[in-house]
């Protein structure tokens, strides 16, 4: 299970949503809406997130202990040299983060490099 809070994200091609889940069962709470363009990579617009979360609370909510993410991009075939359906081959984006298709699932799998 996912140890809370819990940042949750959605970053796209355009927009970047986060918003943070404090306990089990509560809602998520908006932190920012973040345009990618604004940003070099997926870690600059999440920390751009979580400061305005911060200057927005009054009750200095506790800094994420976990963090769900979709990420939207581009994936190529293991060579390489020709786009192919998002989620059908191993990817790696410019955030280091490499992501491959979870075994008998729809679901993508991620995970940072070491």
């Amino acid at each position: 299970m996912f140890e809370f809070p819990v940042l949750v994200g959605d970053i796209g091609g355009t927009n970047a949503r986060f918003a943070l889940v404090a306990e089990k069962g509560a809602a998520p709470r908006l932190l920012s809406h973040e345009a990618t363009a604004g940003h070099p990579d997926p870690s600059s617009a999440i920390r751009a997130a979580l400061a305005k979360g911060a200057a927005e609370s009054a009750s200095g909510a506790p800094a994420p202990r976990s963090a769900i993410l979709a990420i939207a991009g581009r994936s190529v075939d293991p060579a390489g040299s020709s786009p192919t359906p998002t989620g059908s081959s191993r990817a790696r984006g410019s955030a280091g983060i490499s992501a491959s298709p979870a075994p008998s699932s729809s679901t993508t799998t991620c995970r940072s490099p070491r």
